[in-house]
C-alpha cells in the first residue's frame, strides 16, 4: 500500500505511522503446526490490508485460522429478521411526528437541531442498517441493538478479503460503494463529487475507515477528522486543501455533538440545511435508541404500533428482542436489591456510544449496581434488558508471540449488515462475528475473536 496513493486522502495525523506499520514484523508460525502457519498467513493479509483499530502494526484481535460455518437456516432468519425490524423502523419515522406516544416513550427530540434535521430527513430511507445479535442457548439470534451510526464496516471487509468470499453474502465493499455512488451530491458542471467519513481527532476508526477509501473504484473518500471542515462562502463544506465535499458517512451521534463541538457541528447542519451536503445514511439517530426495542414489550404496543404492525409482527418482534423494558422507577425498584445471582440484567443508555453507559448485573458488586440503578432512574433514559442465555463457542488462535495455537471458549455476537440495494429492499451483505471470554463489550477488545462467516462445504 503506497502512502501516495492515499496519503491525500488521509487527514489524520499519523500517515507515516500507518505506513510504518504496514512493515512491522509479522508472526512466525512454529515448526510443523499447520494451524499456526494457516492464521500466520491470515495475519500478514489483515496486516498488509492495514486492518487496524487500536494500536497500529500489529491484528489488534485473535486470529483464528479458518471462518466458522453459520447454517443457511440461520442466515435466512437473520434476513427475515432484518426484513421485519426496517419494516418497524420505518412505521415508527412515518408516526413519530404525530405519536405523543412515541416521542414520549423515545424521549425525542434529544435536542433542537435534531428535531431540525428530522424534518428535513424525515422521508429520505436509510441506506444501512447493522443489527447486534446474541445466540440465546447458542442458536436463536436476539436482538440486543439496532445501529443506523455504525463502526466495523472496513474490519468486516478486510476479514472478507482474508477468509475468501461467500456465496450467498455480497460483501461490504460492493453495497457500501452503490449507496455513495446512490447518494452523492454531484456538484453542479462536474462528473463526480467527494465523500468523506468523518469522526473525532483521534478516531478509533480511522485507520478502518481508510481500508474502505483505499479499496473504492468508482467513488472518492476521504477519511477525516470533523475539525478538518471549513465552511465555503457559497454555504458547503470544505477540507483544508480547498476541496468541497458533497457527501458526508458521519460518525458521530446527537446531541452530543452539538453540546462538545458546537461550532463545527453547526455549519454540518447549516450545510444540509442549504442542501450542499447529503449524508449518506439519514440523521435518524432516535432510531437506533434502545428504548426502541423497550416499545416491542410496552404493554400498550398493541394499541400505539398496531397502526403499521398487525399483531402477528409484533409478537415476531417480542420473539427476536429480549424483555427490554424503559428504567423508570417503578421497573427499577424489583431489580434493585437483587442478589448477584438473580441479577441477570443489563442497564443500558438509551443513546450511547462503545458501551460507555452498560452495566451488567452480574459482574458488579451490590453498591455498584445500586449505584447504577439510581443513576438511571435519575437520568430517565435509560432502558432495563434481559440477559441472554448465551452458551460459549470454542476457538483456536494464534499466540503471535510463540507461534502456537491456543484455545478459548467465547461469547459470540452475530453483527449483520444491511444496505439498501437499487430496488429499494434491505440486502444482508454480510456478518461479523466477535467472541470474547466475558459475555459483554466485545466489540474491539484485544482478547476477542472477530472474523466473517465462512462458506458452506
Amino acid at each position: 500500500m503506497e502512502m501516495e496513493s492515499w496519503k491525500d486522502d488521509y487527514l489524520y495525523g499519523d500517515v507515516e505511522e500507518v505506513q510504518r506499520a504496514l512493515q512491522a514484523p509479522r508472526p512466525t508460525a512454529a515448526p510443523r503446526d499447520p494451524w499456526a502457519a494457516l492464521s500466520c498467513e491470515r495475519w500478514e493479509s489483515l496486516i498488509r490490508q492495514g486492518a487496524f483499530f487500536k494500536a497500529l502494526g500489529r491484528v489488534n484481535w485473535r486470529v483464528v485460522p479458518d471462518a466458522p460455518r453459520i447454517p443457511v437456516s440461520l442466515l435466512d432468519e437473520i434476513r427475515q429478521m432484518g426484513t421485519l425490524l426496517e419494516a418497524f423502523l420505518r412505521g415508527l419515522e412515518k408516526h413519530l411526528k404525530e405519536s405523543a406516544f412515541l416521542r414520549r416513550e423515545l424521549g425525542f427530540p434529544a435536542c433542537p437541531q435534531e428535531e431540525m434535521i428530522w424534518e428535513l430527513e424525515r422521508w429520505k430511507p436509510l441506506e444501512m442498517i447493522r443489527l447486534d445479535l446474541a445466540m440465546e442457548k447458542g442458536e436463536h439470534p436476539r436482538v440486543l441493538e439496532i445501529q443506523v451510526v455504525m463502526g466495523g464496516l472496513g474490519i468486516t471487509h478486510a476479514l472478507r478479503q482474508t477468509y475468501g468470499p461467500h456465496p450467498s453474502l455480497p460483501g461490504i465493499l460492493p453495497m457500501y460503494e452503490k449507496c455513495l455512488k446512490r447518494n452523492l451530491l454531484t456538484p453542479e458542471g462536474s462528473e463526480s463529487g467527494l465523500a468523506a467519513v468523518l469522526g473525532a481527532k483521534r478516531s478509533a476508526y480511522r485507520h478502518e475507515h481508510l481500508l474502505l477509501a483505499r479499496n473504492l473504484s468508482a467513488v472518492r473518500l476521504v477519511v477525516a477528522p470533523l475539525l478538518a471542515l471549513n465552511p465555503t462562502t457559497q454555504g458547503g463544506l470544505a477540507l483544508p486543501d480547498g476541496r468541497e465535499v458533497n457527501l458526508i458517512h458521519r460518525l458521530f451521534r446527537s446531541p452530543g455533538v452539538f453540546r462538545s463541538l458546537g461550532e463545527k457541528a453547526k455549519i454540518v447542519l447549516e450545510a444540509l440545511l442549504q442542501n450542499k451536503i447529503r449524508l449518506l445514511n439519514p440523521w435518524k439517530d432516535v432510531l437506533e435508541d434502545k428504548r426502541v426495542l423497550a416499545l416491542v414489550h410496552h404493554p400498550e404496543a398493541g394499541e400505539h404500533l398496531g397502526s403499521f404492525m398487525d399483531s402477528r409482527q409484533i409478537q415476531m418482534l417480542r420473539t427476536y428482542i429480549p424483555a427490554t423494558w424503559r428504567a423508570t422507577p417503578q421497573s427499577i425498584f424489583p431489580i434493585l436489591n437483587l442478589p448477584t445471582s438473580q441479577r441477570t440484567y443489563y442497564l443500558k443508555k438509551g443513546r450511547s456510544y462503545e458501551s460507555r453507559a452498560l452495566f451488567h448485573g452480574r459482574q458488579l458488586s451490590s453498591r455498584q449496581w445500586q449505584a447504577a440503578c439510581l443513576k438511571a432512574k435519575a437520568e430517565g433514559d435509560w432502558v432495563i434488558q434481559k440477559e441472554v442465555d448465551s452458551r460459549p463457542w470454542e476457538w483456536k488462535y494464534l499466540d503471535p508471540s510463540s507461534g502456537t495455537m491456543r484455545t478459548m471458549e467465547g461469547y459470540v455476537r452475530l453483527c449483520p449488515f444491511f444496505f439498501r440495494d437499487s430496488e429499494g429492499r434491505m440486502k444482508l451483505a454480510d456478518i461479523l462475528i466477535t467472541s470474547r471470554a466475558q459475555s459483554s463489550r466485545v466489540h474491539g477488545a484485544t482478547d476477542a475473536v472477530l472474523i466473517v462467516p465462512g462458506a458452506q462445504c
